[in-house]
């Protein structure tokens, strides 16, 4: 089995299994949790962006700010004042960055506990 075949088996059970079965700590399956909250996210469909954010703002609720015409800067705003720059994410650099491995408390942001 190749990288490819493999990879296209993971998705597949991503799509058809893990997302639809109910997981113990949340008490219902990721996609229905999802759903469920999906109105409080806001996508983005421009491909000229990639930059990232810090998971500080895991629960708040914050303005994201660019010029469409240039989004080479993203600003996040709480309350109308600019607390955050994105940083550009250079993708060869991010492949192959160290990892600080923090564990990341999501309850305690909010989140579902035993996350």
């Amino acid at each position: 089995m190749n990288l490819d075949v493999l990879n296209q088996r993971f998705d597949a059970w991503l799509a058809k299994d893990y997302h639809h079965k109910v997981h113990s700590s949340i008490k219902e399956a990721p996609m229905t949790f999802y759903m469920r909250q999906s109105n409080k996210i806001k996508h983005f469909n421009d491909p000229r962006i990639i930059d990232e954010a810090s998971p500080m703002f895991i629960g708040k609720v914050v303005d994201i700010r660019y010029k469409h015409e240039s989004p080479l800067e993203i600003y996040i705003y709480e309350n109308n004042v600019r607390i955050h720059t994105c940083p550009k994410v250079i993708m060869k650099d991010n492949a192959v960055a160290k990892r600080n491995n923090n564990t990341i408390s999501y309850s305690s942001m909010g989140g579902a506990s035993r996350v």
